[in-house]
């Protein structure tokens, strides 16, 4: 299974890692191209770096694995709004706003809004 993921801080290592070690091929993009080349680079040959849109484009499952804050960026950088992110397998796994209650409780619309 080819994965495109959003996002390359600790969630992805996790389990960009797992995915890699049982046989998929990942592309891993973040706000920093390096940072997610790094991490890339780290996890093997089955394993890319790229913008978000060529993580969209490349994969067959999405993980948006991003802070609630940046999630709406994300998602425009992405192409959602354009149907890039249709047909596509999503795992929602973005970390809320620790410091508000209501960083907790927004994300759950934005990506029925889009898919």
């Amino acid at each position: 299974m080819k994965i495109g993921i959003l996002g390359a801080g600790r969630m992805t290592t996790a389990l960009a890692g797992k995915w890699v070690k049982a046989g998929h091929e990942v592309l891993i993009a973040g706000r920093t191209l390096a940072k997610a080349g790094r991490l890339a680079a780290q996890l093997g040959e089955q394993a890319t770096s790229g913008e978000f849109d060529e993580a969209v484009a490349f994969s067959d499952t999405l993980l948006i694995a991003v802070r609630h804050e940046g999630v709406m960026t994300t998602l425009e950088q992405a192409g959602a709004g354009e149907g890039a992110f249709n047909g596509k397998t999503i795992i929602d796994c973005r970390v809320a706003d620790r410091n508000t209650a209501a960083g907790a409780a927004r994300p759950v619309g934005v990506i029925a809004a889009v898919a």
